[in-house]
């Protein structure tokens, strides 16, 4: 691995242990935040009530497979296409409202009973023993509330009574928010919204809820009705005839009996359909009974008078051999006109419908295609009316319904047409037979003749009559035995443990919450954040030689370094006074002049240069402190010194010479200034004048270093006139204050060569960004609480 791979991989694992350290120095935030997070979930879990999931299985009786297969020759037609199955079509059923509101009406569901909450301090001090959310009572009711009011009326309201359990006599009963209290006795008539009431109590578990307040909350039944149907889910198992239902709910034995129930409904309300069907096929058969047991009695009456006038007291067989073959084509001729007046029954009763209705079915016709349409028609009549009761009769599913039934009856009519034609061929074929049957009886006697044909229409009549009684009795038997919808595979079932909320997940999505959290806002934080804060920032635009960090001094306690000064400032400036031996090693002849810069204002170029040069004097070198920034000068201001002469004096005034400007620093050996003087117009032609150049030559034969405070870079070129007097430039950049994208400035001096050997100084730099980390304890930052540190 060559050197340059070496570095690319050291300033990645660099960078990653920054990133590591910023996460792992706010630890505390994050502990703050993981722990508000759970405190809050444990609180809110608390008062989220537990859902219990309920399920049940089904499976789904299938009539559609005999139909399909019959129905499949309309498809080919273009007739009842896309049609659902009908596991499908009992789903819709399942979920329908009115088979919800039955099951709401059965089991009282918009009734709901449930303890008044408690106090603030008996919420506080059973907060960790028992849920403070109260519970439905739904089971072990104390009361038993009669409502004088009809069901209809009741089922439309929504109100509130609260009723306080004083003793087994007496209890306070309120309606509604803001009413007073009014003392009751069990058992009279109370008046209420929804009309008098009667509450009695259930001495079993009465004791339980003494002293107690239960809350009676009555809502409107499409409300309860609309709960149900988006809380039971219904869903049908691919490929098969299995529906699974279930709901989530906080007392699981309701949830059990409320699946049961509509299961229950579901059945009746299944039988109940089926029932209809055949109470209509029923009633079309004794109709049609009570037609023909007349046709009966009148041709009875014909033979019975008919016998009276010719005398006639007994009718020897005398046909032989032709009668009894002419007696059985006369039954073949029978059954032929049964179907035959069947057909035409109903015929007549689909011509003369006025409106939509049940057709008669299971009358035995010999095509079984007619039959299987005539069901069909039913059961599509059976949908309409039911969604009927849901929508208008301008709905699309309708009108698409209503177009499917006149189709069908079309082709039920048109079925009708072709078995009566086809049965009239049939008895005109009999017919013919007949007749040459009865040209071999001619010498019969002509009364014995007519005695026969009255006969053969009693026979017919009687036939059709038993025909007709044993439909009726099927009709009875199937209407008392008819099968349910769904078999019930398992009944409503609850594991018994809440399925919601998960406080587990929900304790570990709150940690992951609360860890994350501090870790959003810190990573926005460095990524809004744009200011220099540590070395890594300034190494990765620039390659310029690093000379040292300076601690953070605040304003307030600026401070210019003493001999002895064993602070953790003066040890960053004892670091920087050996970095600079280092880079000046190859000057080891005559004066050093080194320039402190900055890119703007305010970085402490003038702090730096003041205790840079305290520093080197203390090393028994002669050092001067040349103040060079003409346009802000500070630091008299700094030292609380008089502006004196100075460098414009000097400049400007011929007759000032160099021991005029200078002065010795008070309390300091071995360390003179020169301060800036008077701020002139125009300071860069002054930098440019020759005699600074007599200046910088006769302090260079005087002084060991001459420190040189000059102007920042980025606002003008002041600096750039002095690269030909420097040795060294130190470029500082204060931390926390200059905006990296500033660092373009000194990247492009250093590229363009403006400056000659610099290198760079971090001023202001926080502890805890400190990379190297002295072990001193410097710096108003390491006084700083930790929470104040975060951002710092």
């Amino acid at each position: 691995m060559d050197d340059k791979n070496i570095d690319s991989l050291n300033d990645s694992n660099i960078f990653i242990r920054d990133i590591v350290e910023r996460y792992v120095r706010n630890w505390k935030w994050f502990a703050i935040g993981a722990a508000l997070a759970l405190i809050t979930t444990f609180i809110v879990l608390r008062f989220i009530p537990p859902l219990y999931q309920v399920n049940l299985s089904i499976k789904v009786k299938d009539d559609s497979s005999g139909a399909i297969s019959e129905l499949s020759a309309f498809e080919d037609m273009g007739m009842f296409m896309n049609q659902k199955s009908n596991v499908d079509n009992e789903i819709e059923v399942i979920e329908s409202r009115n088979l919800l509101a039955s099951v709401v009406k059965d089991l009282k569901l918009n009734i709901k009973y449930h303890i008044k909450g408690k106090t603030f301090i008996q919420d506080v001090s059973s907060f960790f023993t028992s849920s403070p959310t109260p519970k439905e009572i739904y089971m072990g009711n104390p009361l038993s509330i009669n409502f004088l009011e009809s069901d209809s009326i009741i089922l439309q309201k929504r109100t509130s009574f609260e009723i306080e359990l004083l003793s087994n006599e007496k209890f306070h009963f309120k309606e509604g928010l803001g009413a007073n209290k009014l003392s009751q006795v069990y058992g009279n008539t109370i008046e209420t919204s929804v009309g008098g009431i009667i509450i009695t109590p259930n001495i079993e578990v009465y004791d339980k809820f003494l002293n107690k307040t239960i809350v009676v909350t009555i809502s409107p039944l499409q409300s309860v009705v609309n709960y149900l149907k988006s809380e039971i889910d219904v869903i049908a198992l691919k490929k098969t005839d299995i529906v699974t239902l279930g709901i989530k709910i906080e007392v699981k034995e309701k949830g059990i009996d409320i699946l049961n129930n509509l299961i229950y409904q579901y059945n009746a309300d299944a039988v109940n359909e089926k029932s209809i069907i055949s109470a209509n096929t029923s009633d079309f058969i004794s109709n049609r009974l009570q037609v023909v047991s007349d046709e009966l009695s009148q041709v009875d009456l014909s033979i019975e008078d008919y016998r009276t006038k010719n005398n006639i007291i007994d009718i020897e067989s005398q046909a032989g051999i032709n009668l009894q073959s002419d007696t059985e084509n006369q039954v073949k001729i029978i059954d032929a006109n049964n179907q035959l007046n069947m057909v035409v029954a109903v015929e007549e009763y689909i011509n003369n419908q006025t409106e939509v209705g049940i057709l008669p079915e299971s009358l035995g016709f010999s095509d079984p295609s007619l039959s299987s349409s005539i069901s069909k028609y039913n059961e599509l009549v059976l949908t309409r009316n039911e969604m009927m009761k849901n929508v208008s009769d301008i709905h699309p599913a309708v009108v698409n319904l209503n177009e499917q039934l006149v189709r069908l009856k079309s082709t039920i009519k048109q079925g009708l047409q072709n078995l009566k034609n086809s049965i009239q061929i049939t008895i005109d074929g009999l017919e013919r037979q007949d007749a040459v049957l009865n040209s071999k009886l001619f010498a019969a006697p002509k009364k014995q003749r007519e005695l026969i044909d009255i006969t053969r229409q009693q026979a017919v009549k009687e036939e059709l009559y038993l025909y007709l009684l044993q439909k009726r009795e099927e009709i009875a038997i199937s209407l008392g035995i008819s099968a349910v919808n769904a078999k019930i595979i398992d009944s409503a079932y609850s594991s018994g443990f809440p399925v919601f909320p998960n406080k587990t997940l929900s304790m570990i999505a709150a940690l992951i919450g609360g860890l994350l959290i501090p870790f959003l806002v810190l990573y926005a934080y460095d990524i809004i954040d744009t200011k220099v804060h540590r070395r890594s920032d300034i190494d990765k635009q620039l390659n310029i030689p690093f000379l040292g960090e300076i601690p953070y001094t605040s304003k307030k306690k600026k401070r210019i370094l003493e001999k002895d000064d064993r602070s953790g400032t003066a040890e960053a400036f004892r670091l920087v006074r050996t970095n600079l031996e280092f880079m000046l090693a190859n000057k080891k002849e005559g004066s050093k002049v080194i320039t402190v810069t900055s890119t703007i204002g305010n970085e402490g170029k003038s702090f730096v240069a003041l205790n840079l040069a305290k520093t080197l004097a203390t090393s028994d070198n002669k050092v001067l402190l040349l103040g060079l920034d003409l346009r802000a000068p500070t630091i008299s201001k700094t030292l609380n010194l008089k502006r004196g002469k100075g460098v414009t004096h000097f400049i400007t005034d011929a007759n000032v010479s160099i021991g005029d400007i200078i002065n010795p620093l008070p309390d300091t050996e071995n360390l003179d200034l020169i301060t800036s003087g008077i701020i002139p117009p125009n300071p860069a032609e002054l930098l440019m004048s020759e005699r600074l150049e007599v200046l910088f030559s006769d302090l260079k034969e005087k002084y060991d270093y001459i420190i040189v405070d000059t102007s920042p870079l980025s606002l003008v070129t002041d600096t750039l006139i002095l690269n030909k007097f420097s040795s060294l430039f130190v470029y500082v950049v204060r931390a926390g204050f200059l905006d990296r994208r500033m660092l373009n400035v000194p990247k492009a001096i250093h590229t363009e060569k403006k400056l000659d050997n610099m290198s760079i100084l971090i001023n202001g730099i926080k502890q805890n960004h400190n990379n190297y980390g002295y072990g001193y304890g410097y710096g108003s930052n390491a006084q700083k609480p930790w929470y104040k540190k975060m951002f710092s």
